[in-house]
């Protein structure tokens, strides 16, 4: 569960480092290029410097549409795994017995495998590292409600 809680310490830490980075340029910058004045006391030629206004006046408004965009979904993602940091304080996880009921395709590629768990009554589809698990063995997970990522406790 360490594992799991540090990668979405790391996630969360880089969705605040773009939303920052959105707020600042968006609102206290107020804009993504330099004025016209910076681009001036750059010295450059003016064949260069009416190719930075006209990009610049282009591109602007684009760009921060598209930062925008980016932030709200960076923290649409991110709303369960914050949902979740409320079980992770309060060492609350979730827990389920039962039986895998899907075949495990260990890729290698994937730092965690998808499994469906069958407690009897219910199915319930969660990322786990499956380390040497295979279908019908029944299985405690502890997980994140939200995220639906876990860890195997017992066989």
């Amino acid at each position: 569960m360490r594992q799991i809680i540090l990668q979405y310490s790391i996630f969360l830490i880089i969705v605040f480092l773009i939303v920052c980075v959105v707020v600042y340029t968006i609102f206290w910058k107020k804009r993504v290029f330099h004025s016209e004045e910076e681009y001036r006391a750059m010295n450059m030629p003016q064949e260069q410097l009416r190719l930075c206004l006209k990009l610049s006046k282009v591109l602007e408004y684009p760009i921060r549409v598209l930062m925008i965009a980016t932030a709200v979904f960076v923290i649409w993602v991110a709303i369960p795994v914050l949902k979740d940091v409320k079980y992770v304080v309060s060492n609350e996880y979730s827990y389920v017995t039962g039986e895998i009921v899907n075949d495990v395709i260990k890729t290698g590629r994937a730092w965690r495998d998808r499994l469906v768990i069958s407690d009897g009554n219910n199915l319930l589809e969660l990322s786990v590292d499956s380390l040497s698990f295979e279908k019908g063995d029944v299985v405690t997970v502890k997980y994140l409600p939200n995220t639906y990522a876990g860890v195997i406790v017992t066989k």
